[in-house]
């Protein structure tokens, strides 16, 4: 998948959103019938720490992670970040670059949207990302459970 499309998607899917500013980061969908995206950032800002993106019956899932804290991280970083739940890990090789608007440190990868990363976004419903150098995050589908299946459907 291609960086300008992933950049792109991230855009429209902050600028579309209809809720307050002041509201904490949530997970929203964004389908648009041959493509479907998943934030989890603040509607109506440019704020996102992950972006998901698919293409409708690519199994590529197109992943975008925001390092809040690693002010010092090298243009061009090659490394993975790890979705972890219950002993089970995923890792998603990433670059990084800098934010042009921020001190944030964005890292991009591709992943494939295998039957354990479906069980992990379905079933577990939970996962935390770990990336060496960064605080662990832990993200919740709660409450999101048929936004997710409209997700993975499009990206079969």
């Amino acid at each position: 998948m291609e960086k300008g499309w992933v950049l792109l998607a991230l855009g429209l899917a902050l600028a579309s959103s209809s809720a307050c500013a002041e509201e904490k980061p949530r997970w929203q969908l964004f389908d648009e019938g041959e493509n479907a995206t998943i934030v989890f950032g603040v509607p109506e800002t440019d704020y996102a720490e992950v972006n998901l993106s698919c293409r409708k019956n690519m199994p590529d899932i197109a992943f975008v992670y925001v390092a809040l804290d690693m002010p010092k991280a090298p243009e061009g970083l090659r490394t993975n970040v790890v979705l972890v739940n219950k002993g089970f890990e995923y890792r998603i090789p990433v670059v990084g670059s800098r934010s042009m608007m921020d001190d944030a440190f964005i890292l991009e990868g591709t992943f494939r949207m295998e039957a354990s990363v479906k069980r992990l976004f379905e079933q577990e419903r939970r996962f935390t990302v770990k990336l060496k150098g960064e605080r662990d995050r832990t993200y919740s589908f709660d409450g999101f459970r048929n936004e997710i299946r409209k997700f993975i459907e499009t990206c079969r």
